[in-house]
């Protein structure tokens, strides 16, 4: 009976030992799969993920249209013979941006609309830049942004 026990113990040993060398094994394999995902290639930055800091598509066009709005509320109202060769600074409590009007100058067109050409820095939360514009009015005391574009 004692040569029973001391197989039926053996054979419990070697079960209990294949048993943890499968369990390690499969471990392996589900890590190794989960690892081995297209190789080192596949570690790069994913362009996809979007985080907090990433700017949201469509707040660069509202914030530039608020912008273009104090501009041109800016270039329209200034007083061009007092201001003469001066910048004309402008803000936009909105967005924080801000600017220098500059080559602030006033034509007509052949249809008898009053406009102004001018130059403008931008300083906003996404860079400084420098755009070229022309303001129009509409009616007599409305005016429109006619062009306005980054050098």
């Amino acid at each position: 009976m004692r040569h029973e026990a001391q197989a039926a113990a053996s054979l419990d040993t070697v079960l209990k030992r294949r048993v943890a060398g499968v369990v390690i094994v499969s471990a392996m394999l589900v890590l190794s799969a989960c690892a081995g995902r297209g190789g080192i290639e596949t570690l790069a930055a994913d362009p996809t993920l979007v985080t907090g800091s990433a700017q949201v598509a469509g707040a660069a066009d509202e914030t530039t249209m608020s912008d273009e709005k104090t501009i041109r509320d800016a270039v329209s109202s200034a007083n061009i013979e007092s201001l003469g060769a001066n910048p004309l600074a402008w803000a936009n409590s909105y967005t924080g941006s801000r600017g220098t009007v500059t080559a602030l100058s006033e034509h007509k067109l052949d249809d008898g609309r009053v406009c102004r050409k001018f130059s403008t820095t931008r300083e906003s939360f996404d860079g400084v830049g420098v755009y070229n514009g022309e303001t129009c009015t509409a009616t007599a005391n409305n005016w429109f942004m006619r062009a306005f574009s980054r050098l």
